[in-house]
């Protein structure tokens, strides 16, 4: 899976088909422009992974309000605070403001 995202961003940040904000930002060395797709992405709400992330969370507060999750109080709250850790590394990464560290929190 790493090969794969590593893959989607070497495709997604090399500069083809530039859209015009992001080549007025690339003249600022401190500027993060991340493109997916030949998309600008200025928030972490535009990454392709977030409505995924988004649904995992949703889904397993659905789970573990189960009755038989319910029963067990520590799954119950493992199952919450990973699926909530997952879209607060994605949050971190981005806002780090470097590929490489979306990357890590990524993976």
């Amino acid at each position: 899976m790493s090969k794969e995202c590593d893959e989607l961003i070497k495709q997604s940040t090399s500069g083809e088909d530039e859209p015009e904000d992001a080549a007025s930002q690339a003249d600022d060395p401190n500027a993060f422009v991340l493109r997916v797709k030949g998309h600008v992405i200025k928030s972490v709400e535009e990454l392709p992974i977030y409505p995924v992330i988004r649904q995992v969370v949703n889904c397993s507060y659905e789970i573990s309000r189960r009755p038989t999750f319910v029963k067990d109080t520590i799954l119950v709250e493992d199952v919450r605070r990973v699926s909530i850790k997952m879209l607060g590394s994605l949050v971190s990464g981005f806002d780090m403001g470097s590929k490489e560290f979306l990357i890590d929190h990524l993976v």
